[in-house]
């Protein structure tokens, strides 16, 4: 082509989690043979930050069951006229293929996670179980970030030669101008002795905070110096509030909400845990690995392509509260594991996980799709 390819990425964005991380990462390490915009169906903390990277963004700010959703999306890919629509998440998925397919435009869709953990609900995990599945035709790609969500999507009937295998990537720059490792122990008034546990995750059943806790509490009772930042909101905070408060541990756990710059918080951090009982490629363990912060995680989704076991990580066991003590004991313990393992990671994140790598191969999609 003798113009840059137009891709608009649509997605629901009402939260700010790491698809929406994502989308920003992705465009922002695009090449001039990419012109990217990106739709989204709710005005909030995404679309801002949008507007601050100065990425175009246009918010479709209907309530969230309006049906007008799909005339309002409908006038803007018309005025927009991409030539690929990537989508992202169910909602995005089911109105952006339908509405693609009557304008004839190619249709590319990243699968960030498995989608029978996504939802809670079983009447909302049958409806969008019923908005993917019916439409997942449409779609003439797939991106995935991880080879497990790769065969999972291949074994629900798409065919090999239309997934790629495209790893989440993070801007490295972001992480080696950070300098201050001091920043969580100043806000909260903790010693500089102090030993900080981190997460970092939007409060769902899913992403096992609540393990983490309970793994807490036993952690406090060994040593009166362990501290546990949950940074992140979401629809289980109050659930999780009251667990500490009943575990006697609010002075050792502290919820600092969500945070714009998560990686000045994730710098400060001496052991950074990921409980989640399931993932895709997870951001914030890539993040965590960039800061050289020790991580303990749960052998789940792509994770094991991520760490390799006691040499750039600890992998643990998933819904386990014991795991999880242990992993932070190994870490807690161990200084000279500690020091190996955050090198290795680091140099593992620069080499194979960099957001240059990853906008590479997702150019490398839209070139195909633009020759067939």
């Amino acid at each position: 082509m003798d113009r840059p390819i137009k891709v608009v990425h649509i997605i629901g964005g009402g939260e700010y989690g790491g698809a929406e991380n994502h989308i920003i990462q992705l465009i922002s390490s695009f090449s001039p043979q990419v012109e990217a915009s990106v739709i989204c169906f709710y005005e909030s903390a995404f679309s801002e930050a949008l507007r601050k990277k100065q990425i175009h963004v246009e918010v479709l700010d209907y309530p969230r069951f309006d049906p007008r959703i799909a005339i309002g999306l409908g006038r803007v890919l018309d005025q927009m006229g991409p030539d690929i629509l990537h989508t992202h998440g169910v909602k995005a998925n089911f109105f952006g293929r339908l509405l693609a397919r009557r304008r004839h435009i190619k249709v590319v869709t990243t699968v960030h996670s498995h989608l029978k953990h996504d939802y809670d609900r079983l009447p909302i995990k049958l409806l969008t179980y019923l908005m993917e599945y019916s439409t997942r035709r449409f779609s003439d790609h797939f991106i995935c970030v991880s080879k497990a969500i790769g065969e999972d999507v291949v074994r629900s009937g798409v065919s090999k030669d239309k997934v790629s295998i495209v790893p989440n990537g993070i801007e490295m720059e972001r992480f080696q101008a950070l300098t201050d490792r001091t920043l969580i122990k100043q806000e909260l008034g903790l010693s500089p002795d102090a030993f900080v546990v981190g997460a970092v995750a939007r409060l769902r059943p899913v992403k096992g905070v609540h393990l983490l806790i309970e793994a807490a509490a036993q952690l406090v009772r060994d040593r009166d110096d362990v501290h546990v930042v949950i940074i992140g909101d979401g629809p289980e905070r109050p659930e999780l509030e009251r667990r500490v408060r009943e575990q006697g541990i609010a002075d050792h756990v502290h919820f600092l909400g969500f945070q714009q710059q998560i990686e000045r918080y994730m710098y400060s951090l001496d052991c950074f845990v990921n409980a989640s009982l399931s993932e895709g490629l997870p951001l914030a363990v890539l993040e965590a690995m960039a800061c050289r912060v020790p991580v303990v995680a749960t052998s789940v989704g792509a994770v094991p392509e991520m760490i390799e076991h006691e040499r750039d990580g600890i992998l643990i066991e998933k819904n386990s509260v014991e795991a999880i003590v242990e992993g932070v004991r190994r870490v807690l313990d161990d200084p000279a594991l500690r020091s190996s393992m955050v090198e290795r990671a680091y140099k593992k994140v620069l080499n194979h996980f960099t957001t240059e790598v990853m906008a590479q191969q997702n150019q490398h999609v839209y070139h195909r799709l633009m020759e067939d």
